[in-house]
């Protein structure tokens, strides 16, 4: 009997939003928050999400004090980062398929090189973390600031981490 081996899967490329990438990435964010977040939050919460996660106020926001990182394998996006004013961050996903594979934690570090890079005396990064996102933060080594608060519906418990500063 021959044995079919499984095609390999590219390895995880890290680096900043390429032009021309957009869609696939806010389509990613889109489908993860439909199906983790969006449950928990209202219809007015839901709709705000949407608006800010656009194409549109993606663009905006990246020529206004906002970067953005992405995992990407096979040329896909599995994963996105999007920090502003090199301090907080304001989305952070990874496909469901993909989490707890650590693609998450190496999407954080390059964003917060980058950060500490272009601020070195950066102390603490936030985060307006989902209520069901604030496990995977604290094993990212996040605190909670309790408590929870809701802003046009959207659900959240501020959060930060403190940094070392690279001298």
């Amino acid at each position: 009997m021959k044995h079919q081996s499984k095609p390999r899967a590219e390895p995880i490329e890290y680096g900043p939003l390429r032009a021309g990438e957009e869609s696939a990435v806010i389509e990613m964010v889109l489908s993860s928050f439909a199906a983790a977040i969006a449950p928990l939050y209202s219809s007015q919460g839901v709709a705000e999400f949407k608006k800010y996660a656009s194409l549109k106020e993606m663009a905006f926001r990246s020529k206004h004090a906002h970067f953005v990182w992405v995992a990407r394998q096979d040329r896909q996006p599995v994963g996105m980062i999007e920090i502003r004013d090199h301090r907080h961050i304001s989305m952070f996903f990874v496909k469901s398929a993909y989490q707890q594979t650590g693609i998450g934690r190496q999407l954080l570090a390059c964003a917060l090189n980058r950060c500490m890079q272009k601020n070195p005396g950066l102390e603490a990064v936030t985060v307006n973390a989902s209520p069901n996102a604030v496990p995977a933060y604290r094993h990212l080594g996040f605190t909670p600031n309790p408590p929870e608060k809701i802003i046009n519906g959207i659900r959240y418990i501020p959060m930060q981490r403190n940094l070392v500063p690279v001298y």
